[in-house]
């Protein structure tokens, strides 16, 4: 979602006076001290958990607000960006081992509208959407095209405005080699991308992937029904999901 509302550690499955507390106060920590305090505990998770993998892939990557935290965690990695007021300083950051992608991730290949916001620069998104009057073409890869190693396992993080199915359905080669997914769950923005929980559920399913939060707690469909449905008109509701191979 919006760079200034995302939700980067708290997971909203029980949405209570509590979690709203925990979540506005991080939104005015994003405010006041910068992204790099917000966004740490999703830092920590994705160095905690990088032993093993042969790339990290930032799918969403904006001006690298996780890729400078991590990258050296991993052999070598990907950054994936669409919007063009973002490339220019994710590749001034000159990462080493950061092959920076300026294109939008989807199902397929080929080109894409890019919706631009004037009034929030984190705020692209891959399709159309009322609130939004810019568009820019941009390039459209797979990431299975991008990552180009149908054997390589990757950690992979999604954060794409409600965009998140498209982005796994063109991922079916890093799925079927064991890779490890944090994705943005933001109905939201999928109820405006067209996207039905259901076709979420029935991917992962399809690809023998569970439904997890970052504390490795398994969500059960239900609950992630019930947050879609709480949250399409509310653009609060989001939560950070971890995809993860079934293991049974």
């Amino acid at each position: 979602m919006p760079g200034t509302l995302r939700q980067a550690s708290t997971i909203l499955v029980n949405f209570g006076p509590r979690e709203f507390a925990e979540r506005m106060y991080r939104v005015m920590l994003l405010r006041t001290r910068g992204g790099a305090a917000y966004q740490r505990p999703l830092v920590n998770f994705i160095r905690d958990a990088s032993a093993g993998f042969d790339l990290f892939v930032d799918v969403g990557a904006a001006g690298g607000e996780i890729i400078r935290h991590v990258h050296d965690a991993f052999p070598r990695s990907l950054a994936i960006e669409p919007a063009p007021h973002h490339i220019d300083a994710l590749r001034a950051l000159r990462l080493p081992r950061v092959d920076v992608h300026h294109c939008a991730a989807g199902a397929t290949e080929g080109e894409v509208q890019l919706g631009v916001s004037a009034a929030n620069p984190d705020d692209n998104v891959a399709y159309q959407r009322d609130d939004l009057t810019s568009y820019v073409t941009v390039d459209l890869r797979t990431l299975d095209g991008l990552v180009g190693d149908p054997t390589a396992r990757a950690l992979v993080k999604i954060d794409v405005q409600g965009y998140e199915y498209a982005v796994l359905r063109g991922a079916t080669a890093l799925m079927a080699s064991g890779s490890l997914f944090v994705a943005e769950y933001w109905p939201w923005g999928m109820t405006r991308a067209g996207i039905e929980i259901d076709d979420l559920i029935g991917l992962l399913n399809e690809a023998g992937y569970r439904i997890l939060d970052l504390r490795r707690t398994e969500i059960s469909a239900q609950r992630l029904r019930q947050l879609y449905e709480r949250g399409a008109d509310n653009e609060y509701v989001v939560a950070d999901l971890l995809l993860s191979p079934r293991t049974d």
